[in-house]
């Protein structure tokens, strides 16, 4: 999966793919990314991630990392 990304949105799921070209033309590096007036540190990357820990939610992360992806899941708590 390296090297793919993709935007999952909704419970249903729209998958959108995403070029990893766009992450450099807009400043990602590895460790920051910058922004108009600060630079946000960057603590985790990941393949996949899943924001909403919902029956959608669940069910993306684990077929996210059940197809070999590198996923968090963000559950509000």
């Amino acid at each position: 999966m390296k090297g793919i990304a993709a935007l999952a949105i909704g419970a249903g799921g729209i998958a959108i793919p995403i070029s990893t070209r766009a992450a450099e033309s807009t400043g990602i590096s590895g460790k920051t990314i910058k922004e108009a007036v600060r630079e946000t540190r960057i603590c985790r990357t990941a393949d996949v991630v899943v924001v909403g820990g919902g029956t959608g939610g669940i069910g993306a992360a684990v077929l996210a990392a059940r197809n070999g992806a590198d996923t968090v899941l963000i559950v509000k708590t």
